[in-house]
């Protein structure tokens, strides 16, 4: 009888596993509102996600106004109390399941003025210096309201204006400055001081000296004289 044959087993190949995707965590907040406040600070626009509560704090915290967005994600909060004067403001969202977002900061408009500058003009009449508020633009008028000359505010909140024409004669100049949010301080009035004229030199008054020539005869005149003859 013949021999059996070995069996052979098939020959199983290792098969690696499909790499695994990366899945991102699903957010747990809605994300940060868009938002802007009109120019005079009562009402923030903007957009977020339809049907969350958009919040508005000012900077202590204090909530002054609330709106839900739109269903085209739009939203315009009235606020309580007008913001000015470039003030912090704190935007967030609530979603429907309570989800709030990161706030989104607004800054208030500034709507002050500020102070008029310290100016003064030198002797030449040519340069206007002072102190102003860092980063406004000095504006230099002369008494017809012509500018003749302008000037950035240094970080330190000196200020040196070139004028041209230079002035002289006792003119008026007016000097206001202008803040980064276009709010003009009031007017300073720098007095120029008069030129005084040229002096005038006094003459000098002459004395004529007359000496007789040799050989001149000269007249005595007899004086009267008034005889007193006694009593």
């Amino acid at each position: 009888m013949a021999a059996a044959l070995p069996s052979r087993r098939p020959t199983q190949r290792a098969i690696s596993p499909p790499p695994c995707k990366s899945l991102r965590p699903i957010p747990l907040h809605p994300a940060r509102p868009r938002a802007a406040i009109d120019a005079g600070g009562a009402t923030v626009t903007g957009r977020g996600e339809a049907g969350a509560t958009v919040t508005v704090r000012d900077a202590a915290g204090n909530v002054i106004g609330s709106v839900v967005v739109a269903a085209d994600g739009s939203f315009a909060a009235p606020l309580s109390l007008a913001q000015s004067n470039g003030g912090g403001l704190a935007v967030t969202q609530t979603d429907v399941a309570g989800n709030v977002s990161p706030a989104v900061q607004v800054a208030a408009p500034d709507t002050t003025a500020p102070a008029a500058p310290e100016a003064a003009i030198d002797a030449g009449g040519a340069t206007i210096t002072g102190r102003g508020e860092a980063g406004a633009t000095v504006t230099v008028r002369d008494a017809a309201g012509t500018v003749i000359g302008t000037v950035v505010v240094a970080a330190d909140g000196s200020f040196t204006a070139s004028l041209s024409p230079a002035q002289a004669n006792g003119g008026r100049l007016s000097v206001t400055q202008t803040d980064v949010a276009g709010n003009v301080s009031p007017a300073v009035q720098s007095l120029l001081r008069p030129i005084p004229p040229h002096p005038v030199r006094p003459r000098r008054r002459s004395t004529l000296v007359v000496r007789p020539s040799p050989g001149a005869v000269k007249r005595v005149r007899p004086s009267r004289c008034v005889m007193l003859r006694a009593r």
